[in-house]
């Protein structure tokens, strides 16, 4: 435990901690990971990786092998939450389960403006080398601003499902906002992240470098019920 997550902690300790755990009925956990997917927050978007063609997971899986099953794109209206304020009509949905060494790790529903994205290779289930921001880049709507809201709580049982989460593991819900240079809204994410496998690092400058100012439309509330993935359909 201590080698995976943080400072050395006596066994003593651990096995106290454990011991009491037990008796409160809540199961020792087993780690389905050896290693803990480390998910730089302020780096994994950058720009320069799917300009080139890769894939944003190549950073979060850290050379290790991971597949992307259970694709589902779809026409249709988001729920209510998902555009609130945003005016943006009818969306492309695009829902895949994400696995690192046939472990699932994440479930990801995005939603996408069908006025820019008909007709392209978003609405594929594959979207091509660098993904859907690469996409969006050549059609004249390259991401510059990221707005996340995350929240950890207990997975609804469709979740833990998916997930193939064990019992008392918590999810990190995830809704990211993306705009492009003009201020127009051209992505919202959202995603489901199994408690057990991510680590999220986060690496603040004193000063950080001046970012481009851009008229934004206020990015959607988290919330535990409002925000949950749509099901497959």
């Amino acid at each position: 435990m201590s080698a995976r997550w943080g400072p050395p902690v006596p066994r003593a300790r651990q096995g106290r901690a454990v011991r009491r755990l037990v008796l409160l009925g809540v199961p020792e956990p087993t780690p389905r990971l050896e290693q803990p997917i480390v998910r730089r927050v302020l780096r994994r978007l950058e720009r320069q990786p799917w300009q080139h063609g890769r894939a944003l997971w190549d950073r979060d899986a850290g050379g290790r092998d991971y597949t992307v099953d259970c694709v589902h794109v779809e026409y249709g209206l988001a729920p209510d939450p998902i555009w609130a304020g945003l005016d943006m009509g009818p969306v492309w949905v695009r829902s895949r389960r994400y696995l690192l060494q046939g472990v699932p790790v994440m479930w990801a529903v995005s939603y996408y403006p069908a006025h820019i994205v008909d007709g392209t290779q978003i609405t594929r289930p594959d979207s091509g080398p660098g993904g859907v921001y690469a996409r969006l880049s050549e059609l004249g709507y390259p991401p510059l601003r990221f707005v996340e809201n995350i929240q950890t709580r207990m997975p609804t049982r469709r979740e833990a499902r998916v997930l193939g989460l064990p019992r008392n593991v918590p999810v990190m819900s995830t809704v990211r906002t993306t705009w492009a240079a003009d201020g127009t809204p051209i992505e919202i994410a959202v995603q489901i992240l199994a408690g057990d496998c991510f680590l999220l690092r986060v690496t603040i400058d004193a000063e950080p470098a001046p970012v481009a100012s851009v008229a934004l439309a206020s990015a959607p509330s988290l919330g535990h019920s409002g925000l949950i993935p749509s099901p497959h359909r």
